[in-house]
């Protein structure tokens, strides 16, 4: 049960990294949406869901960012 719990907080917490880099990217902030999108895809995920978000952050980080890093902690 205890694992059961600990896997789904992980399943969420990556379902959030990739919110938050789908927001990083169109808000133009590539840089950021890669780590994101990197990040998410080393919690749990369905197989195709982990390389669909590598995709993506392979794909940002050859973009340049529309904005300054600087206003991302804005």
């Amino acid at each position: 049960m205890h694992t059961d719990l600990l896997v789904k907080q992980r399943v969420q917490t990556g379902l959030r990294l990739a919110e938050q880099a789908a927001e990083m990217e169109r808000g133009g902030y590539f840089s950021t949406a890669s780590m994101l999108w990197s990040n998410s895809a080393n919690f749990p995920c369905k197989p195709l869901n982990r390389e669909w978000r590598l995709n993506r952050a392979h794909s940002c980080s050859s973009l340049s960012d529309l904005r300054p890093e600087s206003e991302v902690a804005e």
